[in-house]
């Protein structure tokens, strides 16, 4: 027989499962990827409403230094420094809030040892906010230096409002 009398039944199944592994890959980005473009697009009405200025784009400067995008779901805050406010958006939601709306976060992450080496997994940036119903909002992000990242950047951006309401 040829080569294809070779192929045992592990080897289809591995095949198999490759291939869905890779289709549920495809679909998962596509769905990302539309969730995103309506976001920007329902940043793009709250410029267009109530004259703030958030990025329209990914591909738009403002959009990585003033955002905060979630790792494993559609959570997805920006802000506008001039107004100060922040849309907050998840899976299709969008609201504007202020930057009142955020009173403080914490940033907080579980370790593991992998051999000799101490790693970060499921790390999450909790934001607490005034807000009753949504007490709330957690952001995951991918890695440990990400979170400290933005964590950051939360802290310039409350520095700012601080510093301007003097």
């Amino acid at each position: 027989m040829g080569p294809i009398a070779e192929f045992s039944d592990f080897h289809i199944l591995l095949a198999v499962v490759a291939m869905t592994f890779g289709v549920w890959l495809l679909v998962y980005r596509f769905r990302r990827a539309k969730d995103l473009m309506f976001i920007y697009d329902k940043f793009a009405g709250f410029n267009k409403t109530y004259g703030t200025s958030f990025p329209t784009s990914i591909r738009s400067k403002s959009a990585q230094t003033l955002g905060i995008l979630g790792y494993s779901d559609t959570y997805c805050l920006m802000f506008d420094i001039d107004r100060r406010k922040v849309a907050i958006s998840r899976r299709g939601a969008c609201q504007l809030e202020s930057f009142e709306y955020l009173q403080e976060w914490q940033l907080s992450w579980i370790e593991k040892r992998l051999g000799k080496h101490m790693m970060a997994f499921d790390v999450q940036l909790m934001i607490y906010t005034i807000d009753v119903r949504q007490p709330v909002v957690i952001v995951r992000v991918p890695t440990l230096q990400y979170g400290k990242a933005l964590e950051s950047k939360l802290a310039m951006l409350m520095f700012s409002q601080s510093k301007q309401q003097k």
